[in-house]
């Protein structure tokens, strides 16, 4: 027999419910409570503070020191929840195969970390001189590197020679020609530039003089034509606005100076103001369209009529 909590009368140790007072008598089970002592609900403010501060310091910690990463990141992981002591859960680890997993993830990215940060780096040693190559079409790079699986050439992979040498024909397109090379490992990796210039053939030389004299002559015309006088006289406008005041072409956002280098002074100008600034009318009586206007006094013209 045991008494009801309730109404103090006895009842039956088995009894579930009182048949004096009518309370329930049932306990919590046994495995309900035990779970509910290592419940990682509640969590608070200050925890999430600890964890926001020890998160940024992993973010730091991660490129100095993944060792020291590591910890932090474990901190994290088992400092989260309130309700139960932080070392009570550790002595519990068992229960808490999330944790556990990612302790072992953190273990184990940290000590790759570790061992891609220790990697060696790759090297890479230009033996070839680099010293204008005349009239050559063909310049022959030589290196050699450390540390390194694979080469590259101006995107092209070439393969090293018996002692781990590198000697690779590269064509001059160019008088001035850059050659990119870059070696990496199975973590890191390098590059290095060097530029060869060499004389130009007749070819190109022939060339370049042909697009000299196109250039000047066309340098020329423009400066015979009406808009290349104009640029000429007024050196503020662009050619396309010279061209546009030399040809009488008008638009919506033009400048007044265009519009008066092509029809002259308007026959009468016209300022008004209604309380939102300054605004022109420029009439010509014997154009068409004869009315601009500039809405805000700031020499553009913001429509025509």
């Amino acid at each position: 027999m045991k008494k009801c909590p309730f109404c103090a009368e006895e009842v039956r140790d088995l009894a579930v419910k009182c048949k004096h007072c009518q309370s329930a008598l049932q306990d919590l089970p046994k495995e309900k409570a035990a779970a509910s002592i290592h419940s990682d609900g509640g969590n608070n403010v200050i925890h999430y503070l600890i964890v926001a501060i020890l998160a940024t310091f992993y973010m730091g910690a991660i490129i100095l020191s993944p060792v020291v990463a590591c910890f932090i990141l474990l901190g994290i992981v088992w400092f989260v929840g309130s309700k139960e002591n932080f070392i009570v859960r550790l002595k519990h680890w068992r229960k808490h195969g999330v944790r556990v997993m990612c302790s072992v993830l953190a273990v184990i990215i940290s000590l790759f970390s570790q061992y891609a940060t220790s990697y060696p780096n790759p090297v890479i040693e230009v033996t070839s001189g680099i010293e204008a190559q005349g009239d050559n079409l063909v310049y022959t790079l030589q290196f050699q590197t450390m540390d390194v699986t694979s080469a590259f050439v101006n995107g092209q992979l070439v393969i090293s020679k018996d002692d781990g040498s590198y000697s690779v024909p590269v064509n001059l397109d160019n008088p001035s020609t850059v050659i990119s090379i870059v070696a990496s490992n199975a973590f890191k990796k390098t590059s290095e530039q060097i530029t060869i210039e060499r004389d130009m053939t007749t070819e190109e030389t022939a060339a370049a003089k042909a697009l000299a004299d196109q250039l000047e002559a066309e340098q020329r015309a423009w400066d015979e034509s009406e808009a290349g006088k104009i640029c000429a006289k007024y050196p503020s406008l662009t050619n396309e606005e010279c061209v546009d005041a030399s040809i009488g072409r008008y638009s919506i956002g033009m400048k007044k100076l265009v519009l008066f280098i092509e029809r002259g002074a308007p026959d009468y100008s016209t300022p008004s103001n209604y309380g939102s600034g300054q605004q022109w009318q420029w009439c010509w009586t014997d154009y068409t369209p004869s009315c601009f206007y500039d809405r805000n006094d700031d020499g553009i013209i913001d429509s025509y009529n």
